[in-house]
């Protein structure tokens, strides 16, 4: 006989009970075992601390390997901004110059120990003053990319300042431009000019009336030539399209300042100044008129190791218009708005290519740039189209998947070793990228301490 009292009550269960139709109960039947509405939904509803996800039994698989690179932590959507991360970090002169913006103020270090066996972390908080957020953390990050031992870091700090917001996809090449434009206004700010130096380069608007064969030039500047790829199979018939002749006739004619009425006129643009670092930007995402969306262009462009702009412009010095191929940008994905970005580029020490994938970094085997494996997206490339390839092949790279082809510097001397360990680091970022550092070589036996 079951006892009254509430410590030794007796659960009846109805073993012959038919099973619960799905959708009639709205929680589970105590009594009834063939029951399965809301089964371990007390778990799942619950607080799941982050040591359920995140059991780091072997310290050896944080760390990178010797002489790697650092990965960046994807946040949901953000391996957008990780390429564009790692492509100007590779940059010399540009993490030269971020490592030059000083603070007056010293930030605040914020220590987040994690909970059982999650990664120790280390942020900066640099109050309310935007810029100095933004310009603070990135120094930061470049400070982890260059000297930490961990795999891979995270850009959570980074991308709190731009305000982005990290499970939205942005549009890649639009980021870079307003960033770029951000970040020059941060350094002119302390008389660091870096980005006019390293990216801006000149060209004009030329125009010529039909009528009076009147010349005008309107001069402007550039960071990066948007290229129009559609219907176009190679980077030179790219540049031949973009310096093209644009006809101004019927409503759209040209109100010639000689003539003092509308004429018939041809436009175009003359190069006239290059920069040490040409970013080509392919136009892979534009807008339908059809079906008022961004869709994407998935012909195949192929672009040279070696490119020769002196074909486009004229130079005194000959030299100045070779540039070599130095890092390409990929969508992996057949929609503009979904999708994967990843970056391969040059590494100038080890004088191999290689393959960032956000927290995975990779390198190369082979010396010459691989894009092949990017454009076959489920890992087995159709017979016929490898024949197509084959027997159109283009000299130079392919593919398919490029939108920023690529970042091309100007062949000259390689630039020495970085010395920013010992000349540019303020003291607060070298003893914060230590005690990270720190942190996962005590974990693994038999280390030294870090210096």
């Amino acid at each position: 006989m079951p006892s009254s009292s509430n410590n030794n009550k007796l659960a009846v269960i109805d073993w012959k009970a038919p099973t619960c139709e799905p959708g009639k109960s709205r929680s589970n039947c105590r009594r009834n075992p063939n029951c399965f509405t809301n089964l371990g939904e007390k778990f799942w509803f619950n607080t799941i601390k982050e040591s359920f996800w995140v059991k780091e039994e072997d310290p050896e698989t944080e760390r990178k390997i010797e002489n790697g690179h650092v990965g960046l932590k994807n946040l949901g959507a953000t391996c957008y901004v990780n390429t564009f991360l790692q492509l100007w970090f590779t940059n010399k002169p540009l993490r030269s110059a971020v490592y030059r913006w000083h603070n007056d103020i010293p930030p605040t270090e914020i220590v987040n120990e994690g909970e059982e066996g999650a990664s120790k972390t280390i942020t900066l908080s640099f109050g309310d003053d935007s810029t100095k957020a933004i310009c603070g953390n990135l120094q930061f990050l470049f400070s982890l990319l260059q000297y930490s031992d961990r795999r891979y870091v995270d850009p959570s700090p980074f991308l709190e300042s731009l305000g982005i917001e990290p499970n939205e996809q942005q549009d890649a090449q639009e980021f870079n431009k307003l960033f770029i434009s951000l970040l020059d206004s941060s350094l002119l700010a302390q008389g660091i000019n870096i980005i006019d130096q390293q990216f801006g380069g000149t060209y004009c608007y030329r125009t010529k009336c039909q009528h009076c064969q009147a010349v005008s030039d309107r001069p402007s500047t550039f960071y990066e030539l948007d290229l129009n790829i559609k219907g176009h199979s190679t980077l030179h018939k790219c540049l031949k399209d973009f310096l093209k002749d644009e006809v101004l006739d019927g409503d759209n004619q040209y109100f010639c300042c000689h003539c003092q009425c509308k004429r018939d006129a041809t436009r175009k643009i003359v190069l006239q100044k290059l920069p040490k670092t040409l970013n080509l930007q392919l136009l892979r995402f534009v807008f339908d008129r059809q079906t008022f969306t961004k869709k994407k262009l998935n012909n195949s462009v192929s672009f040279p190791d070696t490119l020769d702009m002196n074909d486009y412009v004229e130079l005194e010095n000959k030299e100045d218009g070779i540039y070599k191929l130095n890092a390409v940008l990929i969508h992996r994905g057949l929609s503009a708005n979904s999708g994967h970005y990843i970056a391969h580029i040059w590494d100038e020490e080890q004088g191999v290519w290689s393959r960032f994938n956000d927290e995975e970094v990779e390198e190369m085997k082979s010396k010459t740039l691989e894009l092949g494996k990017e454009d076959d997206l489920e890992g087995i490339e159709n017979k016929k189209e490898k024949k197509e390839k084959k027997s159109e092949k283009e000299p130079g790279h392919q593919s398919k998947n490029s939108y920023m082809s690529c970042t091309l510097k100007m062949v000259k001397k390689a630039l020495p070793r970085s010395t920013h360990r010992k000349t540019c680091w303020k003291s607060l970022l070298r003893t914060t990228v230590f005690s990270t550092n720190g942190w996962i070589l005590s974990k693994v036996k038999g280390t030294k301490n870090y210096p």
